[in-house]
């Protein structure tokens, strides 16, 4: 799915907290060479959208850190919400 993504078929929302989190696991996977060039990318891509998130719906149960995804999605009116969590 990140490779449609840096090709520039789809757009991506973020929230701040959506961007910590894809820097934390882009530096479990991929290091910190990887982690230093991410913060520079995402936020000034022309198809990442910020989204600031002012309501908090709780709609994730079995892994309330998943919220943010839900919530970011909510709140951007985005068409899709794309996840690999298998809870």
């Amino acid at each position: 799915m990140f490779d449609f993504f840096l090709d520039g078929d789809i757009s991506l929302v973020i929230s701040t907290e959506i961007l910590l989190e894809y820097e934390e696991k882009f530096q479990i996977f991929w290091g910190e060479e990887v982690i230093q060039n991410l913060p520079g990318i995402l936020p000034t891509a022309e198809n990442v959208h910020r989204q600031d998130i002012f309501y908090f719906f709780n709609l994730v149960v079995g892994d309330e850190d998943d919220n943010k995804f839900s919530d970011t999605y909510l709140a951007s009116g985005a068409d899709y919400l794309v996840s690999n969590d298998s809870k």
